[in-house]
């Protein structure tokens, strides 16, 4: 280690790891239930992994997000079930890490397209991590009311 990428590319595979215990944490029907309609552990999951999709890039324009065409709002029923949750969550975070890879330490300092999370690609790169982290403490907050176990810090 020791370029800016290893070093995200280290604290994101944490990351990923909570999240896949997580999403695997609840039962089939709890996954999509919830104490109300804006507290369903499968759409703060998958927003937390389609986020961290989006600004897993270089550029802003040309993301095609693969959760777009979920209802957020509608029937919770209807949101993907937890397998198809955790092939989601392997793609993005081969897809991020495939792009961590391919960037260097210039580029990390250098200006980012997305201006509302810094000035840097490195901001970006935090950004999106502290936005990943804080979903999933929300899911993890939700499974320990489902009473599970709590998951490890990573």
């Amino acid at each position: 280690m020791g370029t800016i990428s290893d070093v995200l590319m280290e604290q994101y595979g944490r990351a990923w790891d909570m999240a896949r215990e997580l999403i695997g944490g609840f039962g089939a029907d709890e996954w999509r239930s919830g104490h109300s309609p804006g507290l369903v552990p499968a759409r703060w999951a998958l927003h937390a992994l389609d986020a961290a999709d989006f600004y897993s890039r270089s550029e802003v324009e040309g993301f095609a997000s693969e959760v777009r065409h979920i209802d957020w709002a509608g029937p919770a029923d209807a949101i993907p079930d937890q397998q198809w949750a955790l092939q989601y969550l392997g793609r993005v975070a081969g897809r991020a890490r495939e792009w961590m890879a391919t960037v260097s330490d210039d580029a990390w300092l250098g200006p980012t397209p997305f201006h509302w999370t810094g000035r840097t690609m490195l901001d970006t790169g935090c950004y999106n991590l502290r936005h990943l982290l804080y979903h999933l403490g929300e899911v993890s907050m939700l499974l320990r009311q489902a009473g599970a176990e709590e998951t490890a810090w990573r």
